[in-house]
This record gives structure tokens, C-alpha cells and sequence, in this order.
């Protein structure tokens, strides 16, 4: 059977430059998520595609293959490269590709790693510099678990990634409220007029005069402007008398500790009963078997299996707990804050069954798939098919 992309998909009208890049391209299998719009197409590939190309293709496929411009494509892809794709030359070719890869999954993503810069402090070790702020800091290892899967399971280049975090220094800026002063010397430091008039000054003397008795209004103008300063700041001393006078709010609404202020804990977001952390999640779980590598934002569905608590920095715990449907398994991790940590582990007991929403990515540990970035989880009951006895006859086993 030829599994060429074209051989497998001869309907696809594409332009020459697309049909050249992916006429050598492998199809090894496409998968499908029961009860949704969403297919996976598996390739192979010993020449390396640009995203950009990837995604136009995948919009291409939705409308003509799959007949729908709202199908959930998804080009999962493969890289068989030469040689010749070292860390570094793979880094420079594919840079755009990951940048423009980031953006379609966040726009955060993509900002903290436009800003950083990055080097090959070895011949494989990637080091990368953040620029120091909380975003990055949390964020650095989602980045750097999604370029270990792109350099190592996509293109399999093998590549060791390390980071750390650069102080940015901000440049002043200038108030512009502040009015500029000029220091102008007194009238007896000034020289003897006499000493220093010239031809010239003498002219732009005469011209002065000249001025100033055909503008008479001017003078008034100029005598009128100290009497309205004063009473200008006449104001400004009363209206501070008053400020004073007036009790001062010491405490800011987000730290005053009162019921109802912000603690930069998680909030529940949804009057469903059944959510207990984040907002509701509507949509449709896809199987965890077809959960084979990081893509994006998923739903899924299952029973804890296992459950783990660490206490972390900041008053705040992860919670950790395996996951299954039965077809697999796979590891979820929730930040959550330490005086929510009751209300949200009781719902997270071994035996309970829950439907969340997450980022699939690789753990910057164990380098394992795992849910991370959790937006939304609620209970739902047991969805295991029960065996049932439809038959007439009832039958007694023995033993």
C-alpha cells in the first residue's frame, strides 16, 4: 500500500510549492476522537517543513477532506533529518517555526521567548536567558519542555536545554510634570550696560522701544500674571489644607485582608455545583490512548488512581495525581493555594471520577506527558459500561 501524503489523500488541490514539500512526506496513521471533529494525521518526513506550510495544509485538509473548515486538523509530524542538522543549524533554520508554533498556543508563550536570547554554550546544550519577571519564571519550563520536544522527539535531534533569568534594567523616565529651572543672574552681577553695548545691541534696543509703546497691552498683561499666580497658589494651599484635615484609607483593597479580597489564589468561576476548581468544562474528553504527545489544550476524562500533595514556596501546594480512562493513563498537576488546599483535595480523593481542561505538555522532569495549566475541573459519575443481562433466559453460572 503507498502511504505517500498524496496517495493517501488524492483529493488535495494544493499549490506546486506545497505539493513539492510534502510529496515525499509518509502518512503512518490518522486518528480520530470519538464524538467530535477532531482528526490526528501522523507523518513522517526526512525533510523539514516550515509551520507555516504545515498549518496551510491543515486548513486545506479541513475544507477538502474533511469537508469542514471548523475540523480540528492536526499535522503531528516526524523528522528523519541528515546530519547536518546539528542543535544549533536545526535552532537557526526552525526558529520562526517555533516562534509562529508558540503564538498559535499562546501569545504569552510566544512573547517570553521573542525576548529571550539564547546560545550554545556546548555543541548540544541550549542555553537560554529569560528576561526576570513572575511570567517567566513560571512559565520557563513549559518553553523549555516544548523545544525538548521539538528538537528531540519531532526532529530527532538530540539536544540538553538549560535556562536561567537575566535582571532587565529599566531606563528612567523623565517626569513630565516637572517644569525645567532656569537660573538667570541678578541685575548687580550683570555688566555695565555701557561696557557691553554694541551697534547691533543698540539697534535691538531701539527696536524694543519701538514694540513696546505699539503694544500697550502688553505691560498690563505682564502685571496682571503675578496677581493671578498668587491666587493660583492660594488655591493649591487651601485644597491641601482641606486633604489633611479629611481621615486617610491606610489599607489597599487587595492586601486589607478583609472577606473578599484578592489573596492571588484561584477562583471558582462557574454556578455549576459540580465544578470545584476553575471554570466549567463543556467540552467533549477525547480518549487518553489518543493522547500520544503535547497538543495544546485538551479535555479528558477518568478516575484518580493516585494522589500525591507537595507544599511548595509562597503558601501553595501541587497537587499531583494519576489519571485514567482505561485505554491509558496520565499524570495532572494543580497549583493550588494552601487556604483553598482542603475544598479542592477532598474532591480530588483516589477513587473519584473528574472531567478537566488542561495543556498537554512534556514535564521538564521526567520528560513524561503530563496535564499541567489546569483551567477547569468538576465531578462526573462513573462512565464505565456496566456488563448487563438482556437475555430471556437467565443463566446460573457454577462454580
Amino acid at each position: 500500500m503507498d502511504n505517500h501524503f498524496f496517495a493517501v489523500f488524492p483529493s488535495l488541490e494544493v499549490s506546486e510549492k506545497m505539493r513539492g514539500l510534502f510529496e515525499d512526506v509518509i502518512i503512518k496513521r490518522v486518528a480520530t476522537i470519538k464524538g467530535s471533529n477532531a482528526f490526528r494525521v501522523f507523518m513522517e518526513s526526512a525533510r523539514l517543513i516550515a509551520k507555516e506550510y504545515i498549518y496551510r495544509m491543515q486548513d486545506a485538509m479541513a475544507v477538502q477532506v474533511f469537508g469542514s473548515k471548523d475540523a480540528d486538523i492536526k499535522l503531528i509530524e516526524e523528522y528523519h533529518l541528515s546530519e547536518q542538522y546539528t542543535p544549533k543549524n536545526l535552532m537557526e533554520a526552525y526558529y520562526d517555526s517555533i516562534l509562529l508554533e508558540l503564538d498559535r498556543s499562546s501569545k504569552m508563550y510566544h512573547t517570553i521567548f521573542q525576548k529571550a536570547k539564547y546560545e550554545f554554550i556546548e555543541e548540544d546544550v541550549l542555553k537560554l536567558s529569560f528576561e526576570d519577571d513572575i511570567v517567566a519564571r513560571d512559565r520557563a519550563k513549559d518553553i523549555k519542555a516544548m523545544l525538548e520536544n521539538v528538537f528531540i522527539k519531532r526532529c530527532n535531534v538530540p539536544v540538553k536545554i538549560e535556562y536561567d533569568f537575566v535582571e532587565v534594567k529599566k531606563k528612567k523616565k523623565k517626569d513630565p510634570y516637572v517644569m525645567p529651572v532656569y537660573h538667570t543672574k541678578k541685575a548687580e552681577d550683570r555688566p555695565d550696560k555701557e561696557e557691553v553695548k554694541t551697534e547691533g545691541s543698540a539697534n535691538s534696543e531701539s527696536m524694543a522701544a519701538v514694540k513696546a509703546e505699539a503694544t500697550p497691552t502688553a505691560k498690563v498683561v505682564a502685571e496682571a500674571k503675578p496677581a493671578e499666580t498668587k491666587a493660583a497658589a492660594s488655591a493649591a494651599n487651601n485644597a491641601k489644607q482641606q486633604s489633611q484635615q479629611q481621615p486617610q484609607k491606610s489599607e489597599n483593597k487587595w492586601n486589607s485582608g478583609n472577606k473578599g479580597s484578592w489573596k492571588g489564589s484561584y477562583t471558582k468561576k462557574s454556578d455549576d455545583p459540580d465544578v470545584f476548581y476553575g471554570r466549567n468544562v463543556d467540552e467533549e474528553a477525547m480518549p487518553l490512548v489518543e493522547l500520544v504527545q503535547p497538543m495544546g489544550e485538551v479535555t479528558i476524562r477518568g478516575q484518580i488512581i493516585a494522589v500525591e500533595l507537595k507544599e511548595i514556596r509562597n503558601e501553595k501546594t501541587i497537587i499531583m495525581f494519576s489519571i485514567t480512562d482505561y485505554t491509558d493513563t496520565v499524570k495532572v498537576k494543580v497549583f493550588v493555594h494552601n487556604d483553598m488546599l482542603p475544598e479542592i483535595s477532598a474532591n480530588l480523593e483516589k477513587g473519584a471520577f473528574i472531567k478537566l481542561k488542561g495543556m498537554s505538555n512534556l514535564d521538564a522532569w521526567d520528560n513524561e506527558l503530563s496535564i499541567t495549566s489546569v483551567v477547569g475541573i468538576k465531578k462526573i459519575g462513573d462512565f464505565r459500561k456496566k456488563r448487563m443481562d438482556t437475555s430471556e433466559m437467565k443463566r446460573v453460572e457454577l462454580h
